[in-house]
């Protein structure tokens, strides 16, 4: 039995490697519900800018050129972003904000797991990846997984792998990969929309105990070892 994190990687390394596609079994990577504990939304406040938060490394996986472009369509309207890491992209992508008026803060000094919560708490959204890579095609990244455990409402990529878990609409909103008008398009309609926002929320976080959480994963797990006995 080889784990994978998605269904969409044991395919793809079946056909590399050309291995009898049922030793690969999903493991999702889920996340420490024990830290990243789920927190109420902040509350709307009228006049009050929505905060949007992206938090990883500036890799081409993560796609955050297209996030800094989708801050810049939004640079006139109450929004909020900050987003938070360090790596190579950083400084071409700080500089194609600052000659904007796009209202982003970055943070790039290391931030505890504690510190990343407090984050991810205050945020109204968070973002996952957007990269147009066939790995990002492949993964549901961490980030995903730490804000539905935290219950805050997702907007990430659509991809074969991310519907593995989910549903445009109804568990986060989905949009296609590096197009930065399909993203400020999202974040508006969160924006407009408290109530859509509450109830990804919700169904986003119920997702994540339901398939995430450390209890959902061993579970499978457990019944993925008993079928292979």
């Amino acid at each position: 039995m080889v784990l994978v994190d998605t269904d969409q990687h044991g395919d793809h390394y079946a056909e590399l490697f050309d291995i009898d596609r049922q030793r690969f079994v999903r493991s999702f990577v889920g996340e420490d519900d024990g830290q990243f504990q789920v927190r109420s939304l902040p509350a709307r406040i009228p006049d009050q800018p929505l905060r949007v938060l992206f938090f990883g490394t500036y890799v081409p996986l993560h796609g955050i050129d297209t996030i800094i472009d989708a801050a810049i369509e939004l640079q006139d309207e109450e929004i909020d972003f900050t987003l938070i890491g360090s790596g190579g992209q950083l400084n071409e992508l700080q500089t194609r904000a600052h000659r904007s008026r796009a209202r982003i803060r970055f943070i790039s000094d290391w931030q505890s797991t504690a510190q990343l919560c407090e984050h991810i708490s205050g945020a109204h959204v968070c973002l996952g990846v957007f990269g147009t890579t066939q790995k990002a095609a492949r993964v549901i990244p961490y980030k995903v997984f730490d804000a539905l455990a935290v219950g805050r409402p997702v907007i990430t990529r659509d991809s074969p792998a991310i519907r593995e878990m989910l549903t445009d609409g109804e568990t986060a909103l989905l949009c296609p990969a590096g197009d930065a008008l399909a993203l400020a398009s999202a974040i508006r309609r969160l924006q407009a929309d408290p109530a859509l926002a509450a109830r990804l929320s919700d169904s986003g976080h119920a997702v994540f105990v339901a398939q995430g959480s450390p209890a959902a994963i061993g579970r499978h797990l457990l019944a993925q070892l008993e079928d292979a006995a």
